[in-house]
């Protein structure tokens, strides 16, 4: 008996969806089934329709099921009775007609696919690579799924197998050509850098719900500095109600941004207040309506990211706190739930009576719902050495017992910085930042880790006239790679770059450059079907926006 996958899901194609070579072979198998059969072809190169136990012919025409009915198809999964008031047995089970739409799909997103069938309980979908997905059945005799087009790294012809199936029995299969021609990865689809907001810059970037693009900065006017939000439509365009000023009388930084699935908005911010600089965590839950204050810093504490777990309900602000020794500090996480608001840790590499290194909390995501992978920096004399060198770190800090042990890089450069960190699908920890000597000239780095801290792979990315302009964040496409954000290598200065990475490979690379001295990448946000999306700040020290084809 065959073994099947119920899953009852969208089904989905996924280009280089893992790490390990079994994601590219797959997409090699997808280019290999290609072409041999045509949308009305039966597998096994029958040349006759079957009819099924009702005498309807089984046309497989790609009509969308022109000669069904609104209602059922005109099919039915039941056997008709008899002249002598039985059933009638059933037939094979059978594929009589099929719908694909879009096909061909020019922008990422799904193709619905539709199958009416006859004496059937179920009709499984494979994608090439040999997994079998179940399709959902809508009402009788109709069943419905999607294939995803997540990159254009996928363009070209396709085929999808779908067999039908009652009980133990498996019908012919029937093989469907489809086509996806997204645009070529890499190509750019949407810039803006202009005056419209004044010099500044984007810090952080969401999608939200309804798939517009969400970003958060600050501009710089002659009272100083101003938070501000702007949303975006999917191709880029925003009206004056799309921007939204954030406590206009207050200076004001901006720090990171987090969507829920409900559309909430969270916001990290810096604002001055009578006792200096503050950093403040804020929630807004509609598009345009009041700020509610979920927590604020000490004096002294400097955030650099936020992370939001799976399901929503906790979000976790990291950075680092002061400590007593003067000029240093402690790696920070603080974490606001609702039945624990604040609940906050500090974290010391070396724990003893004398405070040795200054640590500093650079990223952090949200592992699951119980632990947080926190990245950045331990400075100091590392293994009794007689200078102070960085060293980059990874932690785990874990919930419910409020600690977490430090992994310090092992000094295989002399000194190492994180800048940002991220999750794949499979829980693998990517890491972005440099790797340079004493005399600091940068390498930029990608480290694939566990979150124990044990290396999977790393890809170089390239050398950086300046420290600023090295990788300042990571993404995970659900295309199936790695996504980072940078300014540009030497020789090409000013260059706000991202690049598409998989192991031992670059898949595609962005850059624009405007003139001025800094073009720089400083945020990524990743839509649910690959869709791409970068900030920072462009030519003339203005805010700059890209739609980058994924």
């Amino acid at each position: 008996m065959m073994v099947r996958v119920r899953c009852g899901f969208a089904l989905c194609l996924l280009v280089g969806g893992c790490y390990d070579d079994s994601a590219f072979h797959a997409l090699d198998d997808l280019g290999a089934s290609n072409g041999s059969t045509s949308s009305s072809g039966m597998s096994g190169a029958t040349s006759e329709l079957p009819t099924s136990s009702t005498g309807a012919t089984a046309g497989v025409t790609g009509s969308g099921g022109g000669s069904s009915d609104s209602s059922t198809g005109g099919f039915t999964t039941e056997a008709s009775p008899t002249s002598d008031g039985e059933p009638e047995p059933l037939g094979p089970p059978t594929i009589l007609d099929f719908a694909l739409a879009p096909d061909p799909i020019a922008f990422n997103g799904p193709i619905g696919v539709t199958i009416w069938a006859a004496d059937a309980d179920g009709v499984e979908m494979s994608l090439g690579g040999g997994v079998v997905r179940e399709l959902d059945e809508t009402e009788p005799g109709v069943f419905f799924g999607e294939i995803l087009a997540l990159t254009g790294l996928a363009n070209g012809e396709h085929q999808a197998h779908f067999t039908p199936w009652r009980e133990n029995i498996d019908g012919e299969a029937v093989i469907v050509p489809y086509t996806i021609a997204l645009p070529v990865p890499g190509t750019e689809g949407f810039w803006e850098t202009s005056e419209a907001l004044g010099n500044g810059q984007t810090s952080a970037l969401g999608v939200l719900p309804s798939g517009d693009l969400v970003e958060f900065g600050a501009r710089v006017g002659d009272n100083g500095p101003r938070c501000y939000l702007r949303r975006r439509d999917k191709g880029g365009a925003w009206e004056p109600a799309d921007l939204l000023q954030l406590l206009p009388d207050v200076d004001c930084r901006a720090i990171d941004l987090e969507v829920r699935d409900d559309g909430a908005i969270f916001l990290l911010m810096d604002t001055l207040t009578n006792s200096g600089w503050r950093w403040s965590l804020r929630e807004m839950e509609l598009w345009g309506g009041p700020l509610k204050s979920l927590g604020s810093g000490n004096a002294g504490e400097v955030v650099a990211a936020l992370a939001i777990s799976p399901s929503g309900e906790a979000l976790a602000v990291c950075g680092s706190a002061p400590t007593a020794a003067d000029d240093l500090s402690d790696a920070m996480v603080r974490v606001f739930r609702e039945e624990l608001p604040g609940q906050g840790k500090t974290f010391d590499y070396v724990k003893d009576e004398v405070h040795a290194f200054d640590e500093d909390a650079r990223g952090c995501v949200f592992l699951d719902e119980d632990r947080v992978v926190v990245v950045g920096v331990a400075y100091g004399q590392h293994k009794e050495l007689e200078v102070d060198r960085s060293r980059d770190f990874q932690l785990v800090y874990e919930l419910a017992v409020n600690d977490g042990e430090f992994v310090v890089s092992s000094g295989l450069a002399p000194q190492a910085v994180a800048s940002d960190v991220a999750i794949d699908e499979q829980g693998r920890v990517l890491v972005v930042g440099y790797l340079c000597g004493d005399v600091c000239e940068p390498d930029g780095m990608l480290w694939v880790r566990t979150p124990e801290g044990e290396p999977i792979w790393s890809s170089p990315l390239g050398s950086y006239p300046v420290e600023a302009l090295t990788p300042q964040a990571v993404r995970w496409s659900p295309a199936g790679y790695v996504v980072v954000a940078s300014g540009g290598e030497i020789g090409n200065e000013s260059a706000f770059t991202i690049r598409a990475l998989a192991p031992s490979d670059t898949l595609w690379t962005y850059t624009h450059s405007e003139p001025g001295l800094l073009n720089l990448a400083l945020a990524l946000a990743i839509g649910p079907f690959g869709e791409v999306y970068a900030a920072g700040l462009g030519g003339n020290a203005y805010p700059a926006v890209a739609y980058i084809a994924g």
